[in-house]
């Protein structure tokens, strides 16, 4: 194998490790961060006299069990954390 083959084959596997780190800092920052940041915001409002309600955070099965593609466990793992 030819040295510059090698070393754009190490570069574009960099490029897909940092690929798959944006992907799950973006799923943790939509599902979990932003779900969690609208409970508290609500849930100090709710602490108020004479406000009741209850604050529901939506999941999905995936956050039990895993299914398969190459963006699921990401997904999954910010659907675990909501449902605790």
């Amino acid at each position: 194998m030819r040295r510059s083959t090698l070393y754009l084959r190490i570069y574009c596997q960099y490029l897909l490790i940092r690929l798959l780190a944006l992907i799950y800092i973006h799923q943790m920052r939509t599902n979990f961060f932003g779900a969690f940041t609208c409970a508290a915001a609500f849930g100090r409002q709710m602490l108020e006299p004479k406000c009741r309600g209850s604050v529901v955070l939506p999941t999905s099965i995936n956050g039990l069990v895993a299914t398969k593609g190459m963006y699921s466990s990401a997904y999954s793992l910010s659907k675990l954390l909501l449902y605790g």
